[in-house]
């Protein structure tokens, strides 16, 4: 499976659990071609992602979140900490991975994820736990093992 197929699969994953959790209107950035101009008060930017970070934007219980995507990987702490550090007390990041279950475990992928939300002086992480869901789908788990 190609690089991007993978990303666009583990999307799709990821979106299919936050609908599963309660996220509402989730919105992904398209990763394309041109990239976005981004304007600020120390100079300007091009970037793929939302403030070179972000690979989208959701409801939960009505405060916005910014969630981050990964296969098989996590995020980097110290990107978001240093993000979260001038924004507004309550504003919550997600980070989600998606990865092949163990095979003991069976076929499928689990979702494992991270909250990040900023406090009054300091910015938590709680660690969410594995949480994880067979994805139906035997043609993606047949090329996922040809690799």
């Amino acid at each position: 499976m190609h690089v991007r197929e993978r990303m666009r699969y583990s999307n799709k994953i990821a979106v299919k659990w936050m609908l599963s959790k309660g996220f509402d209107q989730i919105w992904l950035k398209r990763h394309v071609r041109r990239h976005d101009f981004h304007y600020t008060q120390n100079g300007n930017y091009v970037a793929l992602d939302l403030w070179n970070l972000f690979d989208g934007i959701c409801w939960y219980e009505g405060k916005t979140v910014y969630i981050q995507i990964k296969t098989n990987g996590w995020a980097d702490d110290e990107s978001i900490n240093k993000w979260l550090v001038d924004k507004a007390i309550n504003t919550l990041v997600l980070v989600i991975n998606v990865k092949k279950k163990p095979k003991k475990k069976g076929r499928g992928w689990m979702v494992v994820n991270r909250f990040y939300w900023k406090m009054k002086k300091h910015v938590r992480r709680k660690d969410i736990g594995l949480k994880s869901f067979t994805v139906k789908s035997n043609e993606v788990s047949a090329k996922l093992k040809a690799r």
